[in-house]
């Protein structure tokens, strides 16, 4: 009987925690686009004219080509590609060392869970990667046309690296309650991570300096996984998912540990 009511307990704080992390994901999505001309359509609208500049630039200005015989306007949608992916996790890494040093109204109130102030915004930031992947899919259909049909598993990538990005955004929120300066240092870091991530250029070009390169990014491997999706239509390789799956075990297992380090004298150091 009392592990029966242990149970109900249980379920129904993870449902209420869940449903607290979805209230506070949804001040940032959709409750960013409240009070916009076109509402939650510009969701949509601001990457599709992201895109619209990408192949103006890289097949006018700049034409760039990643292989001989390919056109410039896929050029655009390999970019796009692998931005849906960068964005999201990018978003979250570059606020998360001040989540919880600037959240003190949050840490001090006794029962509040304090790591909903990792989930929401990762939360908020998968919500934004599916309009860009939305417009990645209406760009696909009318410059090249139909995507295959592995453009469905793409969300599923996106919420693993979201779960990349969560693991990596608490170990920083974690550190960064203890060390104020390093919300200063982790621009610069993002910048490195930028171009040693293929997106300006395919993995190759990446792996002709060396493979420990993208195997010790923990990005590199989702933007793998989403060329794979959505440009060539294939599934990707067994190892790239293990690669995924394996940034995402040891972020999540790393930054859970930084946060049960700080976690009982967070009040104390905000």
């Amino acid at each position: 009987m009392q592990g029966s009511v242990k149970n109900v307990s249980n379920s129904y704080a993870a449902k209420r925690y869940f449903q607290l992390a979805i209230a506070l994901a949804g001040q940032e999505f959709p409750g960013a686009y409240r009070g916009n001309l076109t509402g939650v359509f510009a969701a949509i609208a601001v990457p599709l004219a992201m895109l619209a500049t990408y192949s103006f630039v890289f097949s006018t200005l700049i034409p760039v080509r990643i292989r001989p015989g390919q056109s410039t306007s896929e050029y655009a949608l390999f970019l796009f590609s692998g931005l849906v992916v960068w964005n999201l996790i990018a978003d979250v890494i570059a606020r998360s060392p001040r989540l919880f040093s600037g959240s003190g109204h949050y840490v001090q109130r006794a029962h509040f869970p304090i790591s909903l102030l990792v989930l929401a915004p990762c939360l908020a930031s998968f919500y934004r990667s599916l309009p860009w992947l939305a417009a990645y899919c209406l760009a696909h259909l009318w410059l090249v046309g139909t995507p295959s049909w592995t453009f469905l598993a793409a969300p599923l990538v996106l919420l693993l690296a979201m779960l990349i990005a969560m693991g990596i955004a608490l170990g920083l929120a974690s550190l960064g309650a203890v060390v104020r300066d390093l919300a200063d240092v982790v621009p610069p870091i993002l910048s490195l991570a930028f171009f040693v991530s293929p997106i300006l250029y395919p993995a190759a070009r990446l792996s002709e300096i060396g493979d420990w390169i993208l195997f010790l990014n923990p990005i590199a491997a989702p933007i793998r996984i989403m060329h794979s999706l959505l440009l060539e239509g294939a599934l990707p390789p067994v190892d790239l998912l293990g690669q995924m799956a394996l940034a995402a075990f040891l972020s999540i297992g790393i930054g859970t540990l930084l946060y049960l380090g700080v976690r009982d004298s967070l009040q104390d150091l905000v």
